[in-house]
Formats: structure tokens, sequence, C-alpha cells
């Protein structure tokens, strides 16, 4: 019978070749996108075959995750341990839902010290339920045998070792596969001391807040006012991204008649529209002086 596996697809080349990698063993591979908010990859491949991608999107749940990891925080505020269980529950979820085998991922060991080392890869296995169903082909010779690899339903022989950060194998077998201009799948923004420290900042500000707010925090100019919180758009495009806010009932937006940012300002309980707003407007009018892009 032929093996049908989830693949963990982060949209990146190692993910990619696992899905290459797989396919010539003939497995029936069902490609899973979880999209968090603190991912940054703007690109990812497109799937050969028109393979239909699931995409899943990280809930409020995901916030709890961020604030109180069971597991702590690597070099600056990226809970990994407990984000890779969560996104592994989640695919363990879709496995049983559609009747796979396994789940694959393009991991590597040794390529994220706060997620990909050995022992590691044991606990998130064994945290999320699925002890021996992860196959990762591009360093299964590495680790203990799945137990797809020990039923027979995929050849371990033809997976491989690869350790570290170096991407030379990864570039050869792009090549092998004529896969064009090979990137990564990018990265974490809580593991950027710029974006960490202004996440920190408005989660002591702010004890309610969504993921909306955080996709927020990765564009335009930010300012706490009393209670309250004021974005300026920094182009054209942050603009028009703010104003899109304007029947939101958490927001009322501010555009400008005179060429100068768009201010996005969060409503307050106990500071009056209108003292925002004037405050508001003099951040408009420094910024519009300023401002190069507008």
């Amino acid at each position: 019978m032929k093996a049908r596996c989830l693949l963990l697809f982060s949209g990146g080349l190692d993910s990619i070749l696992s899905f290459y990698i797989l396919s010539e063993q003939k497995v029936d591979i069902v490609p899973l996108k979880i999209k968090t908010p603190f991912i940054t990859s703007k690109n990812y491949f497109e799937l050969p075959c028109k393979k239909k991608l699931i995409f899943y999107e990280a809930k409020d749940d995901y916030i709890n995750l961020i604030l109180n990891p069971e597991y702590g925080y690597g070099s600056v505020l990226n809970p990994c341990i407990d984000c890779k269980i969560y996104m592994f529950k989640i695919a363990k979820e879709y496995m049983e839902k559609y009747s796979l085998d396994f789940i694959a991922t393009g991991e590597v060991v040794g390529q994220r010290a706060f997620s990909q080392q050995k022992w590691q890869l044991k606990l998130i296995e064994k945290k999320s339920g699925l002890e021996g169903l992860i196959v990762r082909p591009l360093c299964a010779k590495l680790l203990e045998p799945s137990i797809p690899e020990k039923n027979k339903i995929v050849e371990r022989e033809k997976f491989f070792a690869i350790s570290g950060k170096s991407r030379k194998i990864q570039i050869e077998l792009a090549n092998k596969y004529n896969i064009q201009n090979p990137f990564s799948a990018g990265g974490c923004l809580l593991t950027d001391k710029n974006f960490a420290e202004k996440f920190k900042t408005f989660i002591e500000k702010f004890k309610k807040w969504d993921i909306e707010d955080i996709e927020l925090l990765k564009i335009g100019r930010h300012f706490y006012y009393k209670d309250t919180k004021i974005i300026l758009g920094r182009n054209k495009q942050e603009n028009e991204i703010l104003a899109s806010y304007i029947k939101n009932e958490k927001f009322f937006v501010i555009v400008p008649k005179f060429n100068g940012p768009t201010a996005l300002c969060y409503n307050s309980e106990s500071v009056s529209k209108e003292e925002i707003y004037s405050y508001a407007y003099q951040l408009i009018n420094n910024y519009s002086k300023k401002s190069t892009n507008l």
C-alpha cells in the first residue's frame, strides 16, 4: 500500500527538498503550512504537480504559549520548543483527520540551536504525542529510525545525514531537482532583538491584546500616550494598511488632508477621543515635516 504523510511545509528550501525526496519514494503527500504572526517569510516555493496546500492560521491560544512557555525562551524572546510542540499537535490532528501514516518535516539536526538538537527533537515528539511518527528526510540517518522507516513504508537508505547550519548539501540537492533561486524559509521575529523589544513594551502596557495587535507591530512608527497607542504609517503602503482599519471598532483612523502619515489610534476608556486626536495630529505634523517617503 502507498505510504501517505502530512508534510509540515514551511515554504523554504528544506521543506521543498523533503517533498521531492519523499515523492521519489511514491509517498502521497498532504502539505500543511502553519502561519503564526511572528513568521517573516514573504515567499515560499510552489509545490510541484499543483499539489493543494492546506493553510492553518494560529489562533488566540497561541498567545498564551508566547507569554508562558513551558520550556522558556531562546536567545531573545523566542519560545521555539513550545512553538514546535504547538505546530506538531496541529499537524497530528490533520494526520488523524486524513488517516495518514506519519508526519514529515524539513528539519536538520543542529540547524536551530534552541529547537533542533537531538534531545529537543525527541522531547518535541513526545510532548506532541508523535513519538516515532515524524520522518525527517534530510537528517534521518543521524536519528533513531522512525516507525515508518522500521516498517519499511519509506526507505531510510535514501534519506540523508545533514547537520548544522551549512547549506552545501541542500544546494546540491536543489540543483539535482532543478530548484531555482533556493532560499530558506525566513525566520521568527521573536529572535530579532528590535522587534522583541517592541513586542515586550507593548505587552507591558496592554494587558489585553490579540493576534491582530501583533500584526500591527510589524509596521509603522509606534507611540504610547497614557493608556492608548498611536501608529503612524511610514510610507504609502503602510498608510493604506492602517486606513483599512477604519471600520474596526477597536481603533479610529486619521487620514490627513495634506501629504502626511495616516494615524491608527487605539480607542481608550479613560482618555477622550478628542485628546487622542489632538496628540495624534501633533505627531502627524511632526513626521510630515521630516518624512521623505510620503
